[in-house]
């Protein structure tokens, strides 16, 4: 499957966006960092010039949260409170990228998400290469 481009976005629409994205050939990724835990974040990464947001989002809804090592950057529309992407930087590993929230791509249907190849990350050690232990929860 070649790369397309999905649209995206928060659950009220103030936030909206556009990522080129191969579903079949780019894993997704749970966390088991403590925030992507208590979120149950799905993510996909997808090279920061390969995101854009819709001209009609205003870059002022969104909340940044960051923790530890500050490096990624959990974006939330502030008025539904949805996180449908954020940023990051992990030098040495990834570098810079964006993470879009897999349930908030449209036009993807169920059995396609079914279908979609998932890789864990154990950001709770800051081993984001490495597979956690146990991930049945993730």
């Amino acid at each position: 499957m070649a790369p397309k481009d999905y649209t995206g976005g928060c659950h009220c629409g103030l936030i909206r966006w556009t990522a080129r994205i191969d579903l079949e050939n780019n894993p997704t990724g749970k966390c088991n960092c403590t925030s992507c835990l208590k979120t149950r974040a799905w993510e996909l990464l997808v090279a920061p010039s390969d995101f854009a947001l819709h001209p009609s989002s205003d870059p002022a809804n969104l909340t940044d949260y960051t923790f530890g090592s500050k490096r990624v950057h959990h974006l939330f529309c502030k008025t539904c409170g949805v996180r449908s992407f954020g940023r990051g930087d992990l030098p040495g590993w990834l570098g810079e990228f964006v993470a879009v929230s897999v349930v908030c791509l449209e036009g993807v249907s169920d059995a396609e998400m079914a279908g979609l190849e998932v890789v864990f990350r154990n950001g709770r050690e800051d081993r984001y290469g490495e597979e956690p232990a146990v991930t049945g929860h993730l």
